[in-house]
């Protein structure tokens, strides 16, 4: 303290540094930012966006499994536009096939008038579904283990929404690169395509 008080004077009662007061978090994230290092900058967006993506996840599981007990859209709908996140749009269509496809037995009408739905009143765009539709084929590797129909189910559904014009069959295609294994892929073809042959020739 003394030492400090003799620094002062021979410094003409002059500072030597900065006066250090406490920083809110916005100013410490800011100056991180600025200064170039974002290690500690990252730190709590990045805690604060699993916190968002955890509850996005969780409202999204919650709103499906209501859908499936009550079979209202409209109550679906308004949930998924409470949602507020049309970036997570990909992500609620993942989980209405996988949850539907874990259903038994399998809830593949349920789940394509749902899409549907949300697609018609444009809350879901194509891109979305077909987005979503991808997500979940790139894990069906892993899910046919414990859900050995989902493939099958799961191009009965993209069957269906071909035939609903939200998108067309190249997207078949594009699910089955997503795949590794051809037993898989051909299951998920085969179904696609039964849908929309036995349509067409109907």
């Amino acid at each position: 303290m003394i030492r400090n008080i003799l620094d002062l004077r021979e410094n003409n009662w002059v500072p030597r540094g900065e006066e250090v007061k406490p920083k809110f978090i916005p100013e410490i994230h800011s100056e991180s930012q600025n200064q170039g290092n974002t290690s500690q900058g990252k730190f709590i967006p990045t805690i604060k966006k699993a916190a968002m993506l955890s509850n996005l996840q969780r409202k999204t599981v919650s709103l499906i499994e209501e859908y499936f007990t009550i079979r209202l859209l409209d109550e679906a709908l308004q949930c998924v536009k409470e949602l507020n996140f049309p970036d997570y749009h990909p992500e609620v269509v993942k989980e209405a096939i996988s949850l539907g496809l874990e259903k038994s037995p399998p809830c593949v009408e349920p789940v394509v008038k749902l899409l549907e739905h949300l697609f018609a009143e444009k809350v879901l765009a194509d891109r979305d579904i077909e987005l979503g539709c991808l997500l979940y084929g790139s894990m069906l590797d892993d899910v046919s283990l414990d859900v050995p129909k989902a493939p099958n189910g799961f191009g009965e559904i993209i069957g269906k929404l071909v035939l609903a014009g939200v998108f067309d069959f190249t997207v078949v295609n594009k699910v089955v690169k997503k795949v590794e294994d051809e037993r898989l892929q051909k299951a998920i073809f085969d179904g696609a395509e039964l849908i929309v042959n036995s349509t067409s020739t109907g």
